[in-house]
């Protein structure tokens, strides 16, 4: 079996889902020099080396570091890697793959003609769905049994204030799951045609993301205040959704200032001076 030529030195801070797991995929990206580019980046701006490493388990130190608000059961500690070799076979070019280069033997299969950027990100917001799902679902079914404090209203349900409150968490958990899913059926239809997405559509996406995540966590926040203080008890499930939520939304590829920016330069005709990962 062909090993990589040098072996990797890394410590990879927030490595999520370790537990379960026997092996570990980790991204690194480097800055190297001012000479070439990547995407829609005029040359000479800079050059980025990105690779995509599995390790085995037993092959790095865990570190616990995983001490926070939100997402404490991904258990997502630190990974230190020293002197580790790494099979070829566990090596992904990243600049590659987001331009539909895949090492793999299954070409002709969609799956695996999926786009990486697109991908990558969408898989961010699925369980955020599901949070603001679950959260709507909660305070709908508490609020024929829970009054509203210091008003006349003995059942939530009653009030015109918390109607409405309802409906607009409704409607940004629904228009979430429809960018979303048109996201994923754009990926996915593409993948069977056999043809890359173009940089503006994968901006969208990453665009996408981020709104989708904004509109869940805001849902959220909105449904916390409709259902009442008793949201923050530690019984409640609210608070864990809220602190899930938040916690993922700050995600770095989530991050709607970030993705807003690289869609509005690809809009404008504006070099992506940003990231390459899009």
């Amino acid at each position: 079996m062909p090993y990589a030529t040098t072996p990797f030195v890394s410590r990879a801070v927030f490595t999520h889902g370790k537990p379960p797991c026997e092996h570990l995929a980790r991204a690194t990206l480097s800055q190297i020099s001012r000479a070439t580019r990547f995407s829609g980046v005029p040359p000479g701006t800079y050059r980025v080396q990105t690779q995509r490493i599995g390790y085995g388990l037993s092959e790095v130190t865990v570190e616990d570091t995983w001490f926070t608000a939100g997402m404490r059961a991904s258990g997502s500690n630190c990974i230190i890697a020293k002197e580790v070799f790494v099979p070829n076979h566990r090596l992904m070019n990243i600049l590659e793959a987001i331009e539909g280069k895949y090492p793999t033997e299954y070409k002709d299969e969609s799956a695996y003609r999926a786009a990486f950027m697109p991908v990558s990100a969408l898989i961010l917001v699925g369980p955020q769905l599901g949070m603001g799902r679950a959260a709507l679902k909660y305070v709908i079914e508490k609020a024929s049994h829970r009054a509203i404090a210091y008003t006349s209203f003995e059942r939530q349900i009653d009030s015109t204030a918390f109607q409405m409150q309802i409906a607009e968490a409704s409607l940004k958990i629904d228009t979430a799951h429809l960018r979303a899913f048109r996201a994923a059926d754009e990926v996915d239809l593409a993948a069977v045609q056999n043809r890359q997405l173009e940089f503006l559509t994968r901006a969208r996406m990453r665009a996408d993301t981020g709104l989708v995540v904004t509109y869940v966590t805001d849902a959220i926040n909105t449904l916390i205040s409709a259902h009442g203080a008793g949201s923050f008890a530690e019984s409640s499930p609210m608070q864990r959704i809220w602190r899930d939520s938040n916690t993922a939304a700050r995600h770095a590829i989530a991050l709607p200032s970030v993705a807003n920016e690289i869609y509005g330069k690809a809009l404008l005709g504006i070099p992506n001076t940003v990231s390459p990962l899009v």
